[in-house]
């Protein structure tokens, strides 16, 4: 379109308008970088806090297949797999 048609739609900000907008701005980085903050601080708080689990016996595969018998792994193993694939 030529520029003469879109001088009846041009809207003009105000002052006031764009320092509303501009504190609107700010307000967002603000929580933006607060809330960056606070999920490093989750992230980092476990790792520093909670000890380290200390294995019983090294994970085999024969060990894995023998948990396999127990009937709430099975019916964990098979909710998360119908949970997963019924996202796809």
């Amino acid at each position: 379109m030529s520029r003469s048609a879109y001088q009846g739609t041009r809207c003009f900000a105000s002052a006031a308008g764009s320092a509303r907008a501009s504190e609107a701005d700010a307000a967002s980085w603000i929580a933006f970088t607060t809330l960056s903050a606070l999920a490093l601080a989750a992230l980092i708080a476990p790792l520093i806090g909670l000890p380290s689990p200390a294995a019983s016996q090294a994970t085999s595969p024969r060990l894995l297949v023998r948990q396999l018998r127990n009937p709430g792994v099975r019916v964990g193993i098979l909710a998360t797999f119908l949970l997963v694939t019924g996202h796809l």
